[in-house]
């Protein structure tokens, strides 16, 4: 197949798809059906409360729930999935929002040259293509995004990320500061913009 889209010997469509990660895999797409595959309209995209500046998140890992205030005023509450103990706890403590990316690829895995020590636990390997609504909110790469690989919200199951539910990752990426435009591929910020996100 070459190009960005094609019809296989059978007639079915196809896409192709620019893969973000891993650095090191020898093509950077993958091709998807074409009948999996929508254009995103302008207003799903929208901002949701553009102009309120008193914004925050609030996440409770004892009751694993995640609230999205403006003001006093709870808008928008969600169960999430946060990080299991040990290494893969979710930070506690105050973050704001430093990258928003409305799809990513997130994996830890394993390269031919890769170094032992560097090598993840083998019951520990990750590779999700297409982490929806992506709100990143540190350094070590840890996000609040939609998980279409489980349903467990409401239990610690994840590798320092807040799971949430497509439809509420979704909610939560449209709300928060920054705003970007429809066509960004990622949103840069840092916490003099980004909404703030106190995790206790």
């Amino acid at each position: 197949m070459a190009g960005d889209a094609v019809r296989d010997e059978s007639g079915n469509g196809w896409y192709k798809v620019v893969d973000d990660y891993p650095p090191r895999q020898t093509t950077n797409h993958q091709w998807v059906p074409a009948h999996a595959v929508r254009r995103i309209p302008r207003s799903e995209t929208a901002p949701i409360s553009p102009f309120v500046g008193d914004k925050r998140i609030e996440v409770h890992l004892d009751g694993q729930v995640l609230d999205c205030i403006e003001g006093d005023t709870i808008v928008y509450s969600t169960l999430v999935a946060s990080g299991l103990a040990g290494p893969h706890a979710t930070p506690r403590g105050q973050h704001c929002v430093l990258l928003k990316q409305a799809s990513r690829h997130m994996a830890n895995v394993v390269y031919p040259d890769m170094k032992e020590e560097d090598m993840p636990d083998p019951n520990d390997i990750f590779d999700l293509p297409g982490v929806p609504w992506n709100i990143f909110f540190d350094l070590e790469g840890r996000a609040i995004h939609g998980a279409y690989w489980h349903n467990d919200f409401g239990i610690r199951r994840s590798h320092g990320c807040l799971n949430v539910p497509i439809d509420a990752a979704k909610w939560i990426y449209r709300w928060v500061h920054p705003i970007g435009g429809h066509e960004d591929d990622f949103i840069r910020s840092n916490c003099r913009v980004g909404t703030p996100i106190l995790i206790t």
